[in-house]
């Protein structure tokens, strides 16, 4: 089992790497073709969700690696936002 440092160290990466990619998409998303017209509005929704999730994770492990109680607590929640980000996205590709 990982001790908290390094859990900490996984979830905030994790969380950079998600920013970095929904940075990335957003940037794509921007010069898409113009097929990709009438989906930009869910595009950008969900690339948002996905900032605001990532961002709560790179939070959970700066809290985590500080040894606060909130970091614990917030640490499932995160977990759950992420999944139900994953429903969403999956939804709406499938859409």
């Amino acid at each position: 089992m990982m001790n908290t440092s390094n859990s900490a160290r996984w979830i905030t990466g994790f969380g950079w790497l998600n920013i970095i990619i929904a940075a990335t998409a957003t940037g794509l998303t921007l010069v898409a073709p113009i097929w990709l017209g009438t989906v930009k509005p869910g595009v950008f929704f969900t690339l948002a969700l996905q900032l605001v999730v990532s961002a709560g994770l790179v939070f959970v492990g700066q809290q985590l690696k500080a040894g606060t109680d909130l970091g614990h607590k917030v640490y499932p929640a995160s977990l759950v936002a992420y999944g139900l980000f994953l429903l969403m996205a999956a939804r709406w590709l499938a859409s």
